[in-house]
């Protein structure tokens, strides 16, 4: 990642996700799904 790169994607006002899942087993992955589903990031 280049230097301009990095300073513009900290100055975007946007959050880079919409949704985040903590833990990656089968609880985890089915929210994933489910997220990914609805259009979720």
């Amino acid at each position: 990642m280049t230097r301009e790169r990095a300073l513009s994607l900290a100055a975007d006002p946007s959050p880079p996700w919409d949704f985040l899942v903590v833990g990656g087993g089968a609880s985890g992955l089915g929210a994933a799904v489910e997220a990914a589903g609805r259009g979720y990031r």
